[in-house]
This record gives C-alpha cells, structure tokens and sequence, in this order.
C-alpha cells in the first residue's frame, strides 16, 4: 500500500513539471534567450508591493543544450532573493542541468524608503561566465507603504494650502520657480522620504526633509523650459511618513512660447 502511495505521488510530481514546462513539450514556452539559456518571459510583473513584505513571481527556465549550463546573478538588486527549483540560488549560482526545464523563483522584500513608488530595474544573468549586461529579465512594481494600523495620536500631519500651480505662459528657455509650504501639524516629525519628479526637467530643494511638528518647510520646484513648446503638465511626488498622506502629488502646468 505504501509502495503504491509513493508511485502515486511520484507520478503526480512528474506530470506537474511536464505541465510547468510546456504540457509535456519541453521548454516549448521558453522563447527568451538568456545566453544559452531559454526563458519564458522577459519581464516579471509584481503589481503593488507593501514596503517590508514579501512578494514572489516565477519563471520557467530551459536549457536546451546537451550540456549542464551555470547561472549566476549578475550583481545584486536590494530586496531580491531568487530561488532555483526550491533552493536559494547562493553566491556562485546554479547549475542546471542539460535539457531541464525548472522554476526560477524571485521573492521581492522591499525595506528602504529609497523603493518606494515606481519600481522598474533589471535582473541581469551570467551564464556559463559569460553576459551580464542587458541579458536577464525586467522586473516591476509599484511599492507602497503600509500604513494600516500605524494612525494615532504620535502620528504626523502634513497640511499644505496649494497642490497645484499654473503659471500661465513663459518663454521657452526659461526657468519657472515655484514654492510649495508645507507644514507639520502633528505630534511627530514629518519625514519626506522620496521624492520623484515626471522628467528630468523639473528639480526639487529642500532645505530639510525632516519636519518637526508645528514647523513649515519651503519645497522650491524648478522647471526648466529649455527645448519644450506647448501646454505642459509635470508632476511632483512626496512619499511621506504621514500615515493619511503617505503619497502627496504637486503639479506645475501652464503654456511654453515661442
């Protein structure tokens, strides 16, 4: 009985990696090449993220040579774990071998203020010792803060009177110059902890990012107009410790001229 049990089992684990890998056809899905590897997709999508909790995507792996090929990652990305097959992939990677079609399992566990947002990176491969830049798969995610249960008395306040400023028009070429005022009006400071801009265009100063209560904080925005023409629309992105307003956006919009 147990003998039968255990053939039983065995054969359930057979047909579930046949399904993973292709419905019997070995690494038919895998059409990425990776080096002399196949993958069977180029990007891994994690949706939203909660800043210090796990998320995981997988993917399949082929390697259709007839020899075991070695992946390594090739650097190292903050927040990432992968895993081969079960196994965490450690330093010196793994070994797959010659017509194996396995799981590539990544685990994101973002920690740093620094992630959050809109994530777009790279995980990027050796194989056999060779590659490493642009060969590995995209990685995305937009990472929040969690803030559920944190909301009490110690928290901060941000309060700002202006979200918004159209400036009407200038002259392209010019530089418009705008400030934001916010304030603290909680018991706690209020930490800016990222701050994310639309284009490469507009700059962000401020003095502090740490706001203690009842103090006001000057956030002076600058747009460089220098090759743009028409109606323009660019956003600014607080990311706040501010369990009611974790994600503050100010925009700048108004008319560039010849």
């Amino acid at each position: 009985m147990k003998l039968r049990l255990v053939h039983r089992g065995l054969c359930v684990a057979v047909i579930a990696l046949m399904l993973a890998c292709g419905g019997g056809r070995e690494g038919e899905e895998c059409v990425y090449p990776v080096g002399e590897l196949r993958f069977a997709a180029d990007q891994l999508v994690f949706d939203t993220v909660v800043l210090g909790e796990d998320a995981e995507r997988s993917v399949r792996v082929y390697n259709p040579t007839d020899s075991p090929v070695l992946l390594e990652q090739s650097g190292r990305l903050a927040g990432f774990r992968l895993y081969y097959n079960g196994e965490k992939m450690a330093f010196g990677g793994v070994e797959i071998p010659a017509k194996e079609c396995g799981v590539l399992r990544v685990v994101f566990h973002p920690d740093l203020d620094t992630l959050l947002g809109n994530y777009f990176d790279r995980l990027r491969f050796f194989v056999d010792g060779q590659g490493g830049f642009g060969e590995g798969v995209y990685v995305k995610a937009y990472v929040r803060d969690g803030f559920e249960g944190k909301v009490g008395n110690a928290s901060p306040v941000l309060r700002m009177e202006k979200r918004d400023f159209d400036f009407g028009w200038v002259s392209a070429g010019d530089t418009v110059t705008v400030d934001f005022l916010l304030k603290n009006a909680g018991s706690n400071g209020l930490l800016i902890r990222k701050i994310e801009t639309s284009c490469g265009c507009t700059v962000v100063e401020m003095d502090d990012r740490l706001v203690l209560p009842g103090q006001e904080r000057r956030v002076r925005i600058k747009f460089d107009t220098q090759n743009l023409l028409g109606f323009q629309r660019k956003r600014i992105v607080l990311y706040t410790n501010d369990p009611k307003a974790g994600v503050v956006t100010l925009t700048l919009r108004g008319d560039v001229r010849k």
